[in-house]
């Protein structure tokens, strides 16, 4: 019969990636850098063995969701030195959106097993919930596309203590911002998109759809918290700079992290 051969069954299918995403492994959740999405998987803590018990597991890891996502949401880096348990700390009306909006979460696959045990995956994605911040800071210069030229940004920070925020901030070698939340993606950008994209690849797929399949390639030679100083080049006198990073044409190549408190 079905019920003996079944080991579980599953709401969603899960996606295979032929690339991986850049992720940091933070307490209780994992925040995906490429997908831009702070994840959470929980189980069950107990198993009854009984297939109609299904409901009462399933309530209880979702409630155990409902109430980790303010727990572990504080460790996502927005910006250098501004992380997202900063702004839910403001008594203000930017604090009560941050907080609100932590209840958006979505379930991405529920797996039940014969055990009576639920596994569920679920995840809030990062740009709905605190791209409001980063719009109310951003560049309102309007974007004026570049016909011709590079298509956008490549930086390889790969082993140079990168560790990634939802808005970099990013120097030339000779001290000037390439771009920061003030001075980078445009509003009209942030409404659609992320200021840059993460991959693990260069290759990855991701980055020619961001960047194009003409995009300057740049070393980054040190890094740290949400920033990166990038090795010096003929690219830095490039007239299409300023419109690339205003478009949000920006690929970041790191690997991914390790546990981070």
């Amino acid at each position: 019969m079905i019920l003996t051969t079944l080991i579980c069954l599953s709401t969603t299918m899960a996606q295979s990636h032929e690339f991986s995403d850049v992720t940091q492994a933070i307490d209780g959740a994992t925040i995906n850098w490429t997908e831009l999405r702070l994840e959470i998987s929980l189980s069950s803590s107990s198993t009854v063995g009984a297939w109609h018990s299904w409901s009462s597991q399933e309530m209880e890891v979702w409630e155990s969701i409902k109430q980790q996502f303010p727990e572990v949401s504080g460790a996502v880096m927005i910006q250098p030195g501004l992380y997202a348990r900063d702004l839910m700390a403001e008594n203000n009306a930017r604090g009560l959106r941050t907080l609100g909006e932590l209840d958006k979460w979505h379930v991405e696959e529920t797996r039940y097993h014969t055990s009576g045990s639920v596994d569920i995956d679920a995840y809030l994605d990062l740009m709905p919930w605190l791209g409001p911040t980063l719009r109310e800071q951003a560049n309102t210069v309007p974007v004026s596309p570049i016909e011709d030229g590079p298509t956008g940004i490549v930086i390889d920070a790969r082993d140079v203590g990168f560790v990634p925020a939802l808005s970099p901030t990013i120097s030339m070698a000779s001290g000037k911002i390439l771009c920061n939340t003030e001075g980078g993606a445009s509003i009209s950008t942030l409404e659609n998109s992320s200021p840059v994209q993460y991959v693990s690849d260069p290759a990855d797929p991701k980055a020619s759809e961001r960047a194009g399949d003409a995009p300057l390639f740049v070393l980054a030679q040190s890094g740290s918290a949400g920033t990166l100083s990038l090795m010096s080049g003929p690219w830095e006198t490039h007239s299409a700079l300023a419109s690339l990073v205003a478009q949000g044409k920006v690929v970041v190549v790191v690997q991914p992290l390790g546990t981070t408190p």
